[in-house]
């Protein structure tokens, strides 16, 4: 027992895959559902990584350095339930994508003021062979999906890059302030199931949904500003108002034929978004609070 209610007592069960269904409140189906998550998926990554920073002079300081990200990815996981299997989805692949990037940094001070410069490339690669299709093609529907490998053309994935701009500025007020700008664009990395997913439905086979791994890298583009002032050679006083363009998010778009045959989901670079705001931060940076 590890709860009490009302008097009767309960333990953790149900334990592991409950395939039954089991007494619960009439016709809302609270009796079966349960524990239909599987997943064996294993995930391992090497990261190869080398830097070099150099004092040039007394004014400039440069950094560069150079990554290669590979990611062995061997996913399993799916959902099952013997009583509604027309929600049962598999999803199965072994790939393993690569990842490159470099950048170059150079670290300006003057008389107090500091400014940062630099590019980062960014580079992706699904490292695998994909579908060559239109839109609506058959091979998508139920009579055909069996047999995609042979009616569709693979061909080798290609490596997505981008070069990503940064700055970073301060400025000195007086003696115990200063102003600071900095912008950026920056990529993240896409989801797996992005990259390699195709999944059809349970009781017919038809295609429901695939990837597409050559979909641009999502791109935010950064802008700060803000003003810091330090107090009693103690504390300090952070306000910074931030503003970011998040764009080429990816988006499921569904594609239906006429004639219903063909009918799924694929991730395309369509969403958009824009966060501002606004952070006030008050820290100490020696001695104690209490």
């Amino acid at each position: 027992t590890v709860a009490t209610f009302g008097g009767v007592a309960f333990d953790e069960a149900p334990f592991g895959f409950q395939p039954l269904p089991t007494f619960g409140v009439d016709g809302m189906r609270t009796g079966v559902g349960m524990s239909n998550g599987r997943d064996t998926s294993r995930v391992a990554t090497l990261s190869m990584r080398a830097d070099l920073t150099s004092q040039v002079n007394r004014f400039m300081q440069v950094k560069t350095g150079v990554e290669v990200v590979q990611t062995d990815t061997r996913v399993n996981y799916g959902n099952y339930d013997a009583y509604l299997p027309s929600g049962n989805s598999w999803s199965r692949w072994e790939e393993k994508p690569l990842r490159y990037a470099a950048y170059a940094q150079a670290k300006l001070e003057f008389q107090g003021m500091i400014a940062n410069v630099g590019l980062r490339f960014d580079g992706y690669d699904a490292n695998t062979n994909w579908y060559d299709y239109d839109a609506f093609n058959q091979a998508f529907s139920a009579r055909l999906s069996g047999g995609i490998d042979t009616l569709l053309v693979q061909n080798p994935t290609k490596l997505v890059t981008s070069i990503s701009p940064r700055v970073g500025v301060s400025f000195p007020v007086t003696e115990t302030s200063k102003l600071f700008f900095n912008y950026g664009h920056f990529r993240s990395m896409p989801d797996p199931n992005n990259l390699y997913l195709i999944r059809y439905a349970t009781t017919t086979g038809q295609i429901t949904r695939i990837a597409d791994p050559e979909n641009p890298l999502p791109k935010t583009v950064a802008y700060e500003i803000g003003f810091e002032q330090a107090l009693l050679d103690q504390y300090l006083i952070r306000i910074a108002g931030y503003y970011k363009d998040e764009a080429l998010q990816p988006y499921l778009v569904n594609y239906v034929s006429r004639d219903g045959q063909v009918d799924y989901s694929v991730s395309e670079p369509n969403s958009y978004e824009d966060i501002r705001g606004i952070e006030f931060t008050f820290s100490k940076n020696r001695g104690e609070w209490l």
